[in-house]
């Protein structure tokens, strides 16, 4: 039941925070009065919309008592949009806000925000956030980039271990986090400017909303992650290669007339991955951190896709603690929690893979 909520979490498009509930109680009006009649409001009004949402929509709006407020929502929704109201976006406009700034209760065990969106589900679809953009930069930054490079300078040596070596030293004579500031200001509008010219052709390609998902953003912010987190990993790799390839095993491989590809991944690898899942598990917990800086700065994640830092950022004041504390406690006890989270797992995975510790 678990690992089902948890791969729905992880698969499904990012909420809006509203609850799909019908407005009332079902119609007396005939459906196809109440269809020809929103047909005619909308086109009034300049509102382009399917016939599949006008009667998604026309089914929700109990006689005439909330059509003026529906109608309101769907032209808010299509001038933001820019595109004709669809049944996904119709569902929207229908859909019955919570009550603004609620306290936690039963229905709402984190309570609501100032939009009336139910807090737990934002902070779960947030977490959702954190850990796809901190798990894509540990993957290529620290894994892929890290360790191959790593691998190259400690066993080749002489000229591709300079270079590395060097590079590495330049990226770390520059504060990480500001340049991953920089990159994700100033990368990230292009980006999205691209990826919109090309985003109806590619969406319709492979059925995924990429805009609205913020796919954008998690590649920005990740690339902007992992293009710092493989210093640390590669000089590491790069000191434990260099100590195990003058082991005799190493030699007799040689002798054997085993290639270099061979004896990187089947001889040296092998015996340097202990330390690497430590510091790998360990350095998760800096890079949700940044991620969470980054969102709090206005650079990062951008709404309406849940994140914690976000959160943060719009109730970061007094007057917020004084009044609504759930709104900026639950987001901060749950990034404290994670990253406590990630700690504890490293210390773990140390315990495991250390010999020194059993």
């Amino acid at each position: 039941m678990y690992l089902s909520a948890i791969i729905t979490i992880f698969t499904s498009p990012t909420p809006y925070g509203y609850n799909d509930q019908r407005l009332s109680s079902p119609n007396t009006i005939p459906l196809e009065s109440r269809v020809i009649t929103l047909k005619a409001e909308t086109q009034e009004r300049g509102i382009a919309i399917s016939n599949e949402a006008l009667v998604f929509t026309a089914e929700r709006v109990p006689e005439n008592r909330h059509l003026n407020k529906v109608l309101q929502r769907l032209e808010a929704i299509s001038k933001a949009e820019g595109k004709p109201i669809d049944t996904e976006l119709a569902r929207r406009a229908v859909a019955i806000p919570c009550r603004p700034c609620q306290g936690p209760s039963l229905k709402h065990p984190f309570g609501t925000d100032r939009l009336g969106r139910d807090l737990l589900t934002r902070v779960i679809y947030g977490l959702r956030t954190t850990v796809i953009i901190t798990v894509a930069a540990i993957i290529s930054g620290s894994l892929f980039l890290g360790i191959g490079l790593g691998l190259i300078s400690g066993y080749v040596g002489r000229w591709a271990d300079s270079i590395i070596m060097r590079v590495g030293e330049i990226f770390l004579a520059f504060p990480g986090l500001l340049l991953v500031i920089l990159i994700a200001a100033t990368v990230k509008p292009r980006v999205k400017n691209w990826v919109q010219g090309w985003a109806p052709g590619l969406e319709s390609w492979s059925g995924i909303d990429i805009v609205q998902l913020g796919i954008v953003d998690y590649v920005v912010i990740f690339g902007a992650l992992s293009a710092f987190s493989w210093v640390g990993m590669a000089r590491l790799v790069r000191g434990q290669v260099l100590a195990i390839k003058q082991s005799q095993f190493v030699d007799a491989a040689k002798a054997m007339g085993a290639s270099n590809r061979r004896i990187l991944l089947t001889h040296i690898f092998p015996n340097i991955i202990s330390p690497l899942i430590v510091v790998v598990s360990m350095g998760m917990g800096s890079i949700a951190g940044s991620e969470i800086i980054l969102s709090w700065l206005g650079i990062g994640i951008q709404p309406p896709t849940p994140s914690l830092g976000v959160m943060i950022f719009e109730n970061g004041n007094v007057g917020v603690l004084r009044t609504n504390p759930h709104l900026i406690l639950f987001p901060v006890l749950t990034i404290a929690i994670l990253i406590y989270a990630f700690n504890l797992l490293g210390d773990a995975l140390n315990d495991v893979v250390n010999p020194k510790t059993r």
